[in-house]
């Protein structure tokens, strides 16, 4: 369960953190 959590969660956070860098 933690590692389903985990793998859904980093393309979640990991989304609007390149775009923020690319906005940067």
């Amino acid at each position: 369960m933690h590692t389903n959590v985990s793998v859904l969660l980093h393309p979640i956070v990991s989304q609007p953190r390149r775009m923020s860098i690319g906005l940067s």
